[in-house]
């Protein structure tokens, strides 16, 4: 049968206006009550599939024009179960005879039947609106297309109402879980309206929530404001994520309304929306008072506690308790990283004298003035301890070279050589050292101290006033070093130093473009010393400076005289000592050299190593630049052999990086070496510094560089460092 389209469009408009109409009728009731009546069924109405998927409970349902109570009804073997496969059903008639199993149709008298499915957005099934009869359909067309027509928005409105039930479901859980915090918790958005809190925040602030319901601001229910808190009284933390976008903790002290005080820990975290915006902040806020005078109490009771059991008493400094467990920390700490340690164990001379002469407050007098000598002469980082009565114990951390544990025993050697001044006497006091290292004497810790406490007692024997390591040949190396030392300190007025040069070639065309300044000692009897053997010395000792400032000058005069000669040495590279960088007057005195010998300081190139820059780095980025405005190209040596980082790498004011020998020694057949030097041209092409490779000592390596892109060598493959009159020859 045809569709009246006048009965059709009126039915259309019935419905919607139904749907759509203001009244206190729920959706769904009006939509099956305006079908059954558009449609002139006995009963129409909405089910929705169960969990179970075999039954199917209504939503509304429409009875002879009335709104009945819902029901629930079984799918298997009745016309719905056809539906609910996602077909859609239409029996004028018979339908009784059509499905006689379904029991539910035969006690309701029903003859014709309509059933529409309703579809999710994922194209599923879950729910249906049927239309029944207790007669036959005249208009089975019309009564299909209607509902047909309708089903979408009623499917539609199913599926909202659901999501907002599971958002209120969810609101409701979420809320439990809050309230169950311990801590009062609040969201506030950017106006610091409080958007939702948990009971806790309610308890707390209950007489200020029953005057005022809505809008209530943070600073009212926290600080009982009216305004906003300013840096003045509080580092309001809601600013300060809104400003950096950062979680923030901060300690406020807040009054309750009885006027106490209340230590308060305040945790602000920032709140985005889907899209990643920033709409508000999650505060925490812990009540601590109670906490932290508790801690305190235990903290203080701890602290004299530890004190007592872990610190001389007239001294101040560590016991032997503490010593051992320092030295434990120490010698893990050394084997990890592949360091030394040294222990000294340091013994007054004669000390029981002073205490029979004297007595025993000048004794102790004497006993906290030696301690403070001790202290003066060694590092934060190293360990100052007192056993008892005269003896005192120090660990020495990171002591690679002898230098450095024979640099303290000088300063201490030279400050102990004052007179103590102690209740009006003037007392001149001498130490006996014993000293053992790890890991060359022992590896476990009382065997090392045993060690060092040995050695002293062998100063004691041998005289006192002096030092032994446990090792023999130690104490002869420590001799042989201050030996060393004062030679060294004559090297320059004797012009015993040699500056040698060392090409740098393009390994394209095989020309020279520049060279390394490196400096030689020429001993008059122990012959031609290695930089390895005295430039540690002269670092420690501060000679270096001397050392520096001399080879500059000594370089940069000879480049300028081969200028003048016509030939054209390229590039003078130099390498600079962090002592020198350090060295207040270095600028200047680098000015004065280079005005004094008619150098362009385009012709000199500075090399720093990667490590010293590390030492200081915002001094090194200070002087570097200082540098830069003269002029000179700086270069990084050893390059990959420190700890720098990209972020300071991209600060410096650098020209170019020397790949460390280390890494071209097994080119071009070791993966690691070609993977660290292939990253390392790769990240000087990105940051367009200029590259030259050190140690290069066969054509294999110098061809493997270069076609990866470092052209620039150094190394015996082509010269072995020189005079400066056997390189004229070359250039």
């Amino acid at each position: 049968m045809e569709i009246d389209s006048s009965n059709f469009e009126s039915g259309i408009k019935n419905i919607i206006s139904a749907m759509y109409a203001k009244n206190d009728i729920p959706f769904m009731d009006a939509v099956v009550l305006q079908l059954a009546k558009t449609l002139k069924a006995d009963h129409v109405f909405v089910g929705v599939l169960q969990q179970d998927k075999f039954s199917v409970k209504t939503l509304s349902h429409c009875m002879d024009n009335n709104i009945v109570d819902g029901f629930e009804y079984i799918l298997t073997n009745s016309p719905c179960e056809l539906v609910y496969n996602g077909n859609v059903v239409i029996h004028s008639q018979n339908i009784t005879t059509l499905f006689p199993l379904d029991q539910d149709l035969i006690d309701l008298n029903i003859e014709g039947y309509a059933g529409i499915p309703l579809f999710n957005d994922k194209q599923e099934t879950f729910g249906a609106i049927m239309a029944l009869y207790r007669n036959p359909i005249e208009n089975p067309n019309f009564v299909s297309s209607i509902i047909t027509l309708f089903a979408n928005q009623v499917a539609n409105e199913i599926e909202r109402q659901r999501a907002e039930q599971k958002t209120k479901e969810q609101a409701i859980y979420y809320q439990s879980i809050i309230d169950g915090v311990s801590d009062s918790l609040m969201v506030i958005d950017k106006d610091f309206n409080i958007v939702i809190m948990n009971q806790v925040a309610k308890n707390k602030k209950f007489e200020l929530l029953s005057m005022k319901k809505d809008n209530i601001k943070c600073f009212e229910l926290s600080h009982n404001r009216k305004t906003p808190c300013d840096s003045s009284e509080y580092e309001c933390p809601l600013k300060q994520v809104f400003k950096t976008h950062k979680a923030v903790s901060v300690i406020h002290n807040h009054k309750d309304l009885d006027g106490r005080d209340h230590i308060v820990e305040i945790t602000c975290t920032p709140l985005r929306d889907k899209n990643s915006q920033l709409i508000g902040v999650i505060e925490s806020a812990k009540d601590i008072t109670d906490h932290l005078k508790t801690k305190k109490e235990l903290e203080n009771q701890k602290e004299i506690l530890h004190y007592q059991s872990h610190y001389d008493q007239l001294t101040g400094f560590a016991n032997r308790a503490l010593f051992i467990d320092r030295l434990n920390q120490s010698i893990e700490n050394a084997k990890h990283y592949k360091k030394k340690v040294a222990v000294l164990i340091i013994d007054i001379d004669n000390f029981k004298a002073i205490n029979d002469s004297f007595g025993f407050l000048v004794g102790d007098e004497v006993l906290k003035s030696v301690g403070d000598i001790l202290e003066d002469s060694i590092r934060q980082v190293d360990t100052i301890a007192n056993f008892g009565a005269d003896e005192f114990a120090i660990i020495l951390n990171d002591v690679d070279e002898i230098t450095k544990i024979i640099s303290v025993i000088n300063t201490l050697s030279e400050k102990i050589k004052k007179p103590i001044l102690s209740d009006k006497h003037s007392l001149f006091i001498t130490l006996s050292l014993g000293i053992s290292v790890y890991p060359d004497d022992a590896i476990e810790t009382e065997t090392l101290l045993k060690n060092a406490i040995t050695a002293m007692h062998r100063t004691k024997e041998d005289g006192r006033n002096g030092y032994k390591f446990y090792k023999e040949e130690m104490s002869l190396q420590a001799f042989e070093h201050i030996i060393l030392e004062n030679s060294l300190r004559e090297a320059i007025v004797k012009e015993e130093l040699i500056v040698y040069y060392q090409p740098q070639v393009d390994g394209k065309s095989n020309t020279i473009l520049g060279m390394e300044s490196l400096v030689r000692w020429k001993h008059p009897t122990l012959g031609l010393i290695s930089p390895d053997n005295f430039i540690p010395i002269a670092e420690e000792t501060g000679i270096i400076i001397d050392i520096d400032l001399w080879v500059i000058k000594t370089a940069i005069t000879q480049m300028v005289t081969w200028r003048k000669e016509g030939l054209n040495p390229g590039i003078l590279s130099m390498n600079l000592s962090i002592k020198l960088l350090q060295y207040k007057d270095f600028i200047s005195d680098l000015n004065k050299i280079m005005e004094d010998v008619g150098c362009d300081s385009s012709w000199i190139e500075l090399e720093i190593t990667e490590s010293q820059i590390m030492n200081d780095i915002e001094h090194s980025i200070k002087i570097l630049y200082k540098l830069k405005e003269l002029h000179i190209k700086l270069a990084i040596d050893d390059f990959g052999t420190g700890h720098s980082s990209l972020t300071y790498l991209k600060r410096l004011p650098i020209d170019k990086l020397k790949i460390d020998k280390s890494f071209v020694d097994e080119l071009p057949y070791d993966k690691e070496d070609i993977t660290i030097v292939r990253t390392i041209i790769g990240l000087a092409k990105g940051l367009n510094l200029n590259l030259i490779a050190e140690g290069v000592e066969n054509l294999e390596q110098k061809e493997f560089l270069v076609q990866e892109g470092c052209s620039l060598i150094q190394g015996y493959y082509y010269f072995k460092p020189m005079p400066a009159e056997e390189l004229r020859s070359y250039l």
